[in-house]
């Protein structure tokens, strides 16, 4: 991670969990639909499209994530160093989440810590807006549970793959 470039302006939370799994299956995983709607809590879909970008899942491509709860969302992948780090932003959270967060970047870093076995650092930054500078210590806290809980629903995706 000391490569400048990949860096989040002000980082605001660092998650870290390691994988049973080989790095590039890992990196795959933070990618691909289907994977992604084992990850990601309540998806209802996951739709991308790759008419930017040079690749599939490559910088350019932009995903949209609707949830069961009706909220969707816009991601849009920055920077891909297959198989070892993955740079998003959010440009959009709808209609209400925009009006509350913005300036989302996220950042995955893959790394090899052994014989299929990768450690996942996953680490962000975003603005609070509107009501949200009110709560935005809790909102902070919010993100990170939320990162937290993805992180540990891809070892578990990896986990329930291998039993």
């Amino acid at each position: 991670m000391a490569d400048s470039s990949n860096a989040v302006s002000k980082e605001q939370y660092r998650v870290i969990v390691d994988i049973e799994a080989p790095i590039e299956q890992c990196f795959a995983a933070g990618t691909a639909e289907e994977a992604m709607m084992f990850w990601v809590p309540g998806p209802k879909s996951i739709v991308y499209d790759h008419s930017k970008a040079s690749e599939p899942y490559g910088a350019g491509s932009q995903r949209l994530v609707t949830l069961n709860s009706g909220m969707s969302m816009i991601e849009k992948i920055d920077i891909s160093k297959k198989p070892t780090f993955l740079a998003y932003s959010i440009p959009s959270f709808g209609a209400v989440g925009d009006k509350l967060i913005s300036g989302y970047q996220g950042h995955m870093h893959f790394e090899t810590i052994g014989p299929n076995r990768t450690r996942l650092t996953w680490i962000g930054h975003f603005n609070c807006d509107g009501l949200a500078r009110i709560t935005e210590p809790l909102m902070r806290i919010i993100m990170k549970a939320l990162i937290t809980t993805m992180a540990k629903r891809l070892v578990k995706y990896f986990a329930n793959k291998a039993a």
